[in-house]
């Protein structure tokens, strides 16, 4: 997997600042060390405006956070290249080539609500040894979409960024991975893997939680029915 550049970190720190529920945390703030604790989600609790994370970790103990502005809460799960549509955010990286940059992976967000999208941008990658020296990095909300008349294989994306940038041509079958800071999106019995910082008497202060799900979302979660898990047929196709 490609590693992530300091471009699109930022990006994804402007989302999480913005997320009542996902503040990223300082060097700081986060301490000198930091543990990791694996487990299985039981449910998040809300009371009031208040929401508590429930978990059972790997020894079967159950353990409860209270999740402030100041943890980093996300989901993550595969997608679906159907939830690539105009208004909604994403980011990856690319090749440029004839003034297009051609993308074979990319990150679809699911806002928390009330979460504003930062501006964006489009911009050449650093220089990494073994990159390509036409790297792009990109993030922006996806303004209009189309099929390519030299490339038919391929979707091409305007991003809504601010200058005048390169389109982005997506591969037919382009690898979607799902980011949501969205806690009502975090599906029961799914795992959770949580970065905390040891306190004294066996106290930790939770700093990041991360929820993995294993079904692919295939559908808008902000409707009724909720987040669309993958179908027999979806599988099929």
């Amino acid at each position: 997997m490609r590693p992530v550049s300091s471009y699109l970190m930022a990006l994804c720190c402007l989302l999480l600042v913005s997320s009542a529920w996902a503040q990223p945390q300082t060097p700081a703030q986060r301490g000198p060390m930091t543990e990791t604790i694996k487990g299985t989600l039981k449910e998040i609790q809300e009371k009031g405006r208040s929401k508590t994370l429930v978990i059972t970790d790997e020894l079967g103990g159950e353990k409860e956070f209270l999740l402030t502005p100041k943890i980093q809460f996300q989901i993550e799960a595969p997608g679906v290249p159907e939830l690539i549509v105009p208004g909604r955010f994403v980011s990856g990286s690319g090749t440029l080539t004839n003034n297009q940059i051609f993308v074979s992976q990319i990150n679809v967000y699911f806002l928390a609500p009330g979460q504003k999208p930062p501006a964006g941008g489009v911009k050449q990658s650093p220089r990494m040894a073994g990159a390509s020296v036409n790297g792009y990095d990109l993030a922006g909300v996806v303004g209009e979409m189309g099929q390519s008349m030299d490339y038919p294989d391929y979707t091409m994306v305007a991003l809504k960024v601010p200058g005048r940038v390169p389109p982005i041509m997506l591969e037919k079958n382009v690898r979607v991975n799902v980011i949501s800071f969205d806690t009502d999106m975090a599906k029961p019995g799914s795992a959770v893997e949580l970065e905390v910082q040891p306190l004294k008497g066996d106290r930790v202060n939770l700093l990041k939680a991360t929820v993995t799900l294993e079904e692919p979302i295939t559908g808008d979660p902000s409707g009724e029915a909720g987040a669309k898990p993958a179908t027999a047929e979806d599988k099929k196709d």
